[in-house]
C-alpha cells in the first residue's frame, strides 16, 4: 500500500465531514449530553454502548471519557465502570462565581478596543 494511501485513510478515519477530530466531536456530544441531562448523575456508562449511539470507535470514546474525567464530570472506577459525577452545588456556585468574573472582565477588555 502507497504512503499516500495509507496517510488519506488515516485522515478519514481521525475527521469526519466537518473536520474536527473524533475524539473532540466526542468529547462535545458527551459533554451536551452530560450538560443537557441526557446522561444524569449517578449514570453509569459504557464505552460499547456509548461508541454504537454515537457512531464513533472505542478509542474516540475512550479519551474524551478520559477529559471529562479531568474535568471532573465523570469518574473512572477501574473495573467497575464510568459514572456520571454527582451533581455539587457548591462546586457549581464557585464556576459560576468565576464565569461572572471572566465575562465581566472579557467585557470592559472588548468595550476598550471597540473601534468608534
Amino acid at each position: 500500500m502507497s504512503t499516500a494511501r495509507t496517510r488519506g485513510r488515516a485522515s478519514t478515519r481521525t475527521r469526519k465531514a466537518n473536520g474536527a477530530p473524533l475524539t473532540e466531536q466526542a468529547y462535545q456530544l458527551l459533554e451536551e449530553r452530560i450538560v443537557t441531562l441526557q446522561l444524569k448523575p449517578g449514570d453509569f456508562l459504557s464505552e460499547y454502548a456509548l461508541a454504537s449511539q454515537l457512531r464513533l470507535g472505542r478509542t474516540p470514546i475512550r479519551e474524551a471519557l478520559q477529559r471529562l474525567a479531568r474535568e471532573g464530570l465523570v469518574v473512572i472506577l477501574p473495573r467497575k465502570g464510568i459514572l456520571v459525577a454527582p451533581a455539587d452545588p457548591e462546586k457549581q456556585l464557585l464556576v459560576l462565581e468565576v464565569r461572572r468574573e471572566l465575562e465581566r472582565l472579557l467585557s470592559r477588555s472588548a468595550a476598550q478596543r471597540a473601534t468608534p
